[in-house]
């Protein structure tokens, strides 16, 4: 066996550790690898601008724990085979003090119910004693979603109707946790109403923009809830830009309100406010 001296002998000439692919949360300064895409302090969950060059890696971690306020445990979950930002709900039972991974799965499945659109769990009358793909993706979770800040200057300037702010308001106050929270770079969850649609009182919002003009990028938004979808149904002609404005629902404006509360991302949202 070598001894301590021949060892640091050994490994006298490596020179100095440097920060090579590593890098500091902007926000609560723990260090994170460059491909990572989010950070690695569950109570920070920020997510970052840009992941090591790959534009793959920046579109979502597979599943994320959304923050309730309550015991239900929710995670949001990416549908691979819909689309790079498709994502759906999964409810897992809570075990006090037992992270989902350490359970029998099978308990998991029998108790847990799968919210992703068309999955054969969804179904009420589908028993099936193992998980699905989403469910695994959810057991396998260790990161939270990014709670935002929501700050009355910035619900007071908007420029909406006195309903549309009331509105805002109790969404935010009604039911416990964070209005609106960053799941992937253009993925936020924000609390709504229950419906049989959304039936744990969460839906995601999507954000996004593309250059497939030459000089020009493209910017886009699209909500899950009904009054989105009746409203687009309803739009035949216009600009872009009155096309948006008619279909901007509560739940937009309350995204716009949660950038408008943090300055880094009332610049990176600025298009939409």
């Amino acid at each position: 066996m070598m001894q301590s001296s021949e060892i640091k002998a050994l490994l006298s000439d490596l020179g100095k550790a440097t920060l090579r692919g590593v890098r500091k949360c902007p926000h609560c300064g723990t260090i994170n690898g460059t491909r990572g895409i989010a950070c690695k302090n569950k109570l920070c969950g920020a997510v970052f601008k840009e992941g090591a060059g790959n534009r793959k890696t920046v579109q979502g971690l597979d599943a994320v724990r959304i923050v309730t306020g309550s015991n239900t445990q929710v995670y949001s979950v990416r549908v691979r085979d819909k689309g790079p930002d498709y994502r759906g709900f999964v409810q897992l039972p809570l075990v006090q003090g037992v992270e989902p991974a350490t359970v029998d799965p099978s308990i998991l499945a029998e108790l847990g119910k799968c919210h992703v659109d068309q999955c054969v769990r969804t179904s009420e009358l589908t028993k099936i004693s193992e998980p699905c793909a989403h469910m695994r993706a959810a057991i396998a979770c260790f990161a939270e979603a990014r709670p935002l800040t929501l700050k009355n200057s910035a619900l007071n300037s908007l420029a909406i109707s006195a309903e549309m702010r009331q509105s805002i308001w109790l969404l935010a106050t009604e039911t416990t946790g964070p209005l609106v929270q960053r799941v992937s770079k253009s993925v936020m969850v924000v609390k709504c109403k229950t419906t049989p649609k959304q039936p744990l009182g969460f839906l995601h919002f999507f954000f996004s923009e593309s250059n497939k003009k030459k000089e020009q990028t493209e910017y886009k938004f699209f909500c899950s809830c009904r009054e989105f979808k009746a409203s687009r149904d309803r739009i035949h002609a216009g600009s872009p830009r009155e096309l948006d404005c008619q279909k901007r629902c509560v739940h937009f404006y309350s995204c716009v309100c949660a950038f408008m509360s943090e300055e880094s991302l009332a610049e990176e949202f600025a298009f939409f406010h």
